[in-house]
């Protein structure tokens, strides 16, 4: 009989949230905290034996893709992922957070769900008292099924600000220098399953590539898109 492998860490709210083993179709090596008597459940530790995202959605992932290669700035580029992974999975609200150097936060860069002034504008915590925090700190993806019954994630005020019940997330980039977080939300009970979680994962390291390719791009680029489309206008 399969035993269940245990992943070594602190309990995430009366093991209502989750560190997810999974990333990139691969197991990620768990980040070391310390050892609690509550267990840290990972839910993809059945994800090799569940449907491929690869199967279900790579069209999704194919225009992704496609959004990486395309002559768009970086915020355009970004819009459209979040939009496209927001559709795809039928959640009400998403987001792509970005670290900001030196400062004990991450920006929400673009979002899907938000009210006004909260892309470009908002904050959220580095800490592992949000859970953008905490899935950098874990260098995999966190899924929390009920917020609140998080003890954890008492800095969450944008999230409860909006009703969000359920949540995931995964890391934008490699752990030891990410760009960031992606996250979904539902307003209702949702159990993301591990093959959502896989292409959650999947499109974030997407989103790494398509920032990546554009650091590397000459400069004023942007501005000669603009200039571009200004003109078609």
């Amino acid at each position: 009989m399969k035993s269940k492998r245990e992943v070594p860490g602190s309990p995430l709210a009366n093991g209502e949230c989750k560190m997810s083993a999974a990333r990139n179709g691969k197991l990620a090596r768990p980040f070391e905290m310390p050892r609690s008597r509550e267990p840290l459940d990972s839910p993809a530790d059945s994800a090799s034996e569940s449907t491929s995202p690869d199967a279900r959605w790579a069209p999704a992932l194919g225009r992704i893709r496609s959004l990486v290669a395309a002559p768009v700035p970086e915020s355009a580029f970004l819009d459209g992922v979040i939009r496209m992974v927001v559709d795809v999975l039928g959640v009400p609200h998403g987001k792509i957070l970005a670290l900001e150097s030196s400062a004990p936060w991450l920006t929400v860069k673009a979002g899907v769900g938000w009210k006004p002034g909260t892309v470009g504008h908002a904050r959220v915590s580095l800490g592992s008292r949000s859970q953008a925090g905490l899935t950098l700190r874990m260098g995999s993806a966190v899924v929390c099924p009920d917020l609140a019954r998080t003890r954890r994630f008492a800095g969450a005020t944008l999230l409860r600000k909006h009703g969000v019940v359920s949540t995931a997330s995964a890391v934008i980039g490699a752990s030891e220098r990410p760009y960031g977080v992606m996250s979904v939300h539902t307003t209702r009970r949702h159990d993301f399953t591990p093959a959502e979680i896989q292409f959650l994962s999947q499109a974030a390291q997407l989103v790494s590539a398509g920032i990546s390719a554009r650091r590397s791009w000459p400069s004023g680029i942007d501005r000669l898109y603009h200039g571009v489309r200004a003109s078609d206008s």
